[in-house]
């Protein structure tokens, strides 16, 4: 067998092109590394699968996300390398089985509800629960920015202004 390339270092390329953020592994720990190196292979192992094998290379990837740091650009890093080493129509089917549920679908898709506290938004601004929605890179890979770095505007009120991409965005009630 021909000596193939290590997936960790095509696939961090991949996953800083398409998050177009260079620094995409910077909140990484050593721990989160391994973890993310053993979810590249698990991938790939769902990508050569038969049925059953498919299923256990989704409970490795879920076990793997896990393992790792639940932040929001940590799981953006795992969520961006499926398609690096499958096919870009497999991250939604994939994502969607290992998805920690912290981050839940809503109806309208591609949009996540998270708790207001995980972008510094008081509880008051959300529903009963202290819930928003909010835009999530989209499922066809084309990239849409979370905001997770917000802050209110200074010059709309109840807007939020996003220090990634500079955009002015009011966030909806999770329904």
């Amino acid at each position: 067998m021909a000596s193939e390339k290590p997936l960790t270092k095509e696939i961090s390329v991949f996953v800083k092109h398409h998050l177009r953020d260079k620094y995409a592994f910077a909140p990484f720990t050593g721990q989160d590394f391994s973890a993310w190196a053993a979810f590249l292979y698990a991938c790939q192992l769902y990508g050569r699968s038969d049925g059953r094998g498919r299923e256990q290379a989704v409970l490795s990837m879920a076990a793997l996300v896990r393992a790792a740091q639940q932040k929001a650009d940590v799981l953006a890093v795992f969520k961006k390398a499926i398609p690096g080493v499958l096919d870009w129509n497999f991250e939604p089917e994939v994502w969607a089985q290992i998805a920690p549920r912290t981050l839940e679908r809503s109806p309208g898709c591609p949009r996540r509800i998270i708790r207001c506290e995980q972008i510094g938004l008081p509880m008051r601004e959300g529903d009963d629960m202290g819930r928003i929605a909010l835009v999530w890179p989209c499922e066809d890979g084309a990239y849409e920015c979370p905001h997770l770095h917000s802050k209110p505007s200074k010059r709309h009120e109840g807007d939020l202004e996003c220090r990634d991409c500079k955009a002015t965005w009011r966030p909806a009630k999770a329904s």
